[in-house]
């Protein structure tokens, strides 16, 4: 059988064509990768929630958590702490990333790490002397002077670690991550051991009494873990969901607490964490923050879509506030007293109230939208605080957040 030839035409559009797909794909995989560039990692995003081609993929096609974040994406803050005082202060992120300031965060440098690894949390004694980082591939960095010069500590792990706590003094520490790692020292960070968890799920956030003694760490899959020895022994509590949960926090008693997470998720226990009852919270959106007054009656939580929540019955009832904005809402922070509180988050949304949640206003912020946000602190008075966020954005305010100014962060 003879087949007709092609026309000349067609023969010269074939190539054309393959090369307008090519160019097309080309296009589309770079409007994909400067979208997901333009998106904040977080280790809170619900991965294990979202779906291939679903919105949230399509949001952050390159990396949805950010323990799978490329190297050299950016030298975003994620980490931020405070000395009581105002005065000094430190925040970590990419890249090794660590920034101090010894003047109320009006002038910031850079203190050398000695690491490239993704720092994700920061904390330091009252005095400002002694600090820990923690993060990616393990990484656990000290200071006894400052921060003027960090040291490498060996943590046994190559597991991310993505929150930390340490008791007052400063001796005894803990620090959670992926796979379930629980890491403790006590001896000032010194030396570091593993403590069995029981568990291989991400650990997203944990919590000590004041003594040290009794703990509390929550992850993905309703992973709840309970210690009451300084961690010597972790028991795994039963939470009663499989969603993932994304903060904790206890009143000074160790009595009553909260967990939040996916799905509007809330938890709440009376007996320091023997049983647990869900809340109900009126909302399926991700909470990823949560805080109470010192009362313990008061609380707030925050998360996607600008979420803000509030109880004053200790959470037996929460009322939905309306917060005029659909920005997701990493975190926030209150004045012991309940009144004053502040949230932040992406598209550098700053929000506040004077009323203790009842009302929200939204603060000029005085950066681009593109810079998200992911941590703030204020001083006991209310009046001094900082945010940080993307491409090493700090804000500053000192009037309680009525002016923030951007400042250079080097």
């Amino acid at each position: 059988m003879i087949r007709p030839a092609r026309s000349a035409s067609a023969r010269l559009l074939q190539p054309l064509l393959a090369v307008a797909i090519a160019t097309l794909a080309a296009t589309i995989l770079l409007v994909l990768g400067w979208i997901a560039r333009m998106q904040r990692p977080t280790s809170e995003w619900p991965a294990a929630e979202s779906r291939l081609f679903s919105r949230q993929w399509l949001r952050s096609p390159i990396e949805r958590n950010r323990f799978l974040r490329l190297p050299g994406m950016g030298f975003d803050l994620d980490g931020l702490t405070f000395t009581s005082d105002g005065r000094r202060g430190w925040a970590v992120g990419g890249d090794g990333t660590i920034l101090s300031t010894r003047d109320q965060g009006n002038s910031w440098q850079a203190q050398s790490s000695g690491t490239t690894r993704w720092l994700s949390a920061v904390t330091f004694t009252s005095d400002g002397q002694r600090g820990w980082a923690v993060g990616d591939d393990g990484t656990i960095l000290s200071t006894r002077d400052g921060g003027d010069s960090w040291q490498a500590q060996r943590s046994g792990t190559t597991r991310w670690l993505s929150n930390l706590t340490f008791t007052s003094d400063g001796q005894r520490g803990w620090a959670v991550g992926d796979h379930g790692t629980i890491l403790s020292t006590r001896d000032q960070g010194n030396s570091w051991q593993a403590q069995p968890s029981g568990t291989t799920w991400w650990l997203s956030a944990v919590t000590f009494t004041n003594d040290g003694q009794r703990g509390w760490a929550v992850g993905r899959e309703g992973t709840m873990l309970n210690t009451r020895d300084g961690g010597n022994s972790w028991q795994v509590q039963p939470s009663g969901t499989t969603r993932w949960l994304s903060a904790v926090t206890f009143t000074s008693d160790g009595q009553r607490g909260w967990v939040v997470g996916f799905k509007g998720t809330i938890l709440n226990t009376r007996d320091g964490g023997n049983s647990w009852q869900v809340q109900p919270s009126g909302t399926a959106r991700w909470l990823s923050a949560v805080s109470f007054a010192s009362d313990g009656q008061r609380g707030w939580a925050v998360g996607f879509k600008g979420t803000i929540l509030s109880t004053r019955d200790a959470g037996n009832s929460w009322q939905t506030q309306r917060s005029g904005t659909q920005s997701w809402l990493p975190a926030l922070t209150f004045t012991s007293d309940g009144q004053r509180g502040w949230a932040v988050g992406r598209e550098g949304t700053i929000l506040s109230t004077r009323d203790a949640g009842n009302s929200w206003e939204t603060q000029a912020c005085g950066t681009s939208i593109w810079q998200h946000l992911s941590a703030l602190t204020f001083t006991s008075d209310g009046q001094h605080g900082w945010a940080v966020g993307d491409h090493g954005t700090i804000l500053s305010t000192h009037d309680g957040g009525n002016l923030w100014q951007a400042q250079s962060s080097g």
